[in-house]
């Protein structure tokens, strides 16, 4: 288990590997269950149990592009969402770009694997 802190220290994508690697050692398929509570509140306010100290939505990205692209992972999901609890739509918007990057690491298997930049998103 990583908290926000090791994310901040050691970076989104080591800890997204690292995890990754546990997650497939001895595995066919890895099922991935990216969960909003982990971001900081700030970002995204609407879920079931916000909190101050989380990881930041970039971090959020990084992590589900990272995750998309490794070829282990075969099922994805986005959990944790309550977006009547966060009137002005900045959690929405924060799950919508989770999704943007995962479909997007998806999308790089066999490819370059870049990170793809602001200007690739609508």
């Amino acid at each position: 288990m990583y908290t926000a802190a090791d994310v901040r220290e050691s970076g989104a994508t080591r800890i997204a590997k690292e995890a990754y690697e546990v997650a497939s050692e001895g595995s066919q398929a890895v099922y991935l269950s990216m969960d909003l509570d982990a971001a900081d509140l700030a970002y995204v306010s609407g879920v079931s149990a916000p909190s101050a100290g989380g990881i930041a939505a970039a971090d959020v990205f990084e992590i589900a592009y990272f995750l998309g692209g490794k070829e282990g992972v075969k099922c994805a999901d986005i959990v944790e969402l309550a977006p009547s609890l966060d009137l002005s739509g900045k959690s929405q918007i924060v799950a919508a770009s989770t999704l943007v990057y995962l479909i997007a690491g998806f999308g790089s298997r066999g490819g370059r694997g870049d990170l793809p930049t602001k200007n690739h998103l609508v």
